[in-house]
């Protein structure tokens, strides 16, 4: 046994380096640290929505660095992941809708999605383009994101922008599986077995003092529950 273990000994690892993947958590908060720096201009320099960007993603990237770098753990690779994009996209996507004006791009979609309802078309014609706001560059796919807006739902979840951010996500979601599904299957296949041992932990031992249950009678004779 021992000449077998010391044909492959265990090799120091660096401080630095994250348990899974080899991904190097400081080269992780290193981004981190850029984007906020990023956001932290377009704070400075631009203004209206922009300016509400980036003082909620300068913020909000700058707690993932944090984040990233002062935990070992894969843990910490993920919330701060879940932090950067609360402080970057939840964030002032609420905030943008709730407190702020729908900005152009917004108008136009929602704009499109009524002109198609109404008029089977999103798109005006030639002679309605009085101004630039009346043009609609996007492709006919973009007035999906409209249609709850021009359907009446009010607020938020009437907000192009929030089914556009979800969509997003989603799309972001199935990229990153397809691109590594191993470790996509592993995630899962921890989750699977925990959730069966946990399954098994409640459906074999005593809810109050754990003890194994009595088969098959399944009653505690430790505490007669």
């Amino acid at each position: 046994m021992s000449a077998v273990a010391g044909l492959n000994p265990p090799q120091a690892r660096e401080p630095g380096l994250d348990l899974q993947s080899g991904l190097d958590r400081r080269r992780i908060a290193a981004w981190y640290a850029a984007f906020a720096g990023y956001a932290a201009l377009l704070a400075v320099f631009s203004r209206h929505a922009d300016q509400s960007w980036g003082i909620w993603a300068s913020g909000g990237y700058l707690l993932a660095a944090i984040t990233a770098v002062s935990y070992r753990r894969p843990r910490g690779r993920d919330a701060a992941l879940l932090i950067g994009a609360a402080g970057a996209l939840a964030g002032p996507l609420t905030w943008l809708a709730i407190r702020a004006p729908a900005t152009a791009d917004v108008q136009v979609v929602a704009r499109a999605a009524t002109l198609l309802l109404r008029h089977g078309s999103p798109y005006l014609g030639p002679g309605q383009l009085s101004a630039w706001r009346s043009y609609d560059p996007y492709l006919p796919a973009m007035t999906v994101f409209g249609l709850f807006r021009a359907a009446g739902l009010p607020g938020v979840i009437g907000d192009p922008r929030l089914w556009i951010a979800v969509t997003c996500v989603a799309l972001l979601t199935v990229a990153f599986g397809l691109a590594a599904p191993h470790q996509v299957r592993r995630r899962a296949g921890r989750r699977h077995q925990a959730l069966r041992r946990a399954v098994f932990a409640v459906t074999t031992r005593c809810w109050r003092c754990r003890w194994p249950w009595e088969s098959p009678t399944r009653r505690c004779w430790r505490c007669s529950a």
